[in-house]
């Protein structure tokens, strides 16, 4: 494997990692408002929606890594491609 190819596959190997831990981090905010919302005995008092509204931030966060890191990903593979 040439060296242009290894880092490529270094780099791959650094999203797909990160976009691991990021899934993991995805699923713990997810089941945490799960459960909140199972124990939130009114869900339309301001405290609750708060929450809620910075539950959905952090959700729409980490999709926006997962996006970033599966574009940085297709670049690579473009250039992998590019490169044969």
């Amino acid at each position: 494997m040439d060296v242009v190819m290894k880092e490529h596959f270094n780099q791959l190997t650094e999203v797909v990692d990160s976009t691991q831990e990021m899934l993991v981090d995805l699923e713990k905010v997810v089941r945490s408002e799960e459960r909140r919302q199972k124990r939130c005995i009114n869900p339309l008092d301001e405290k609750s929606q708060t929450k809620e509204i910075q539950t959905t931030e952090v959700i729409i966060d980490r999709l926006d890594g997962i996006v970033d890191n599966v574009e940085f990903a297709t670049s690579i593979l473009e250039e992998i491609v590019y490169a044969s």
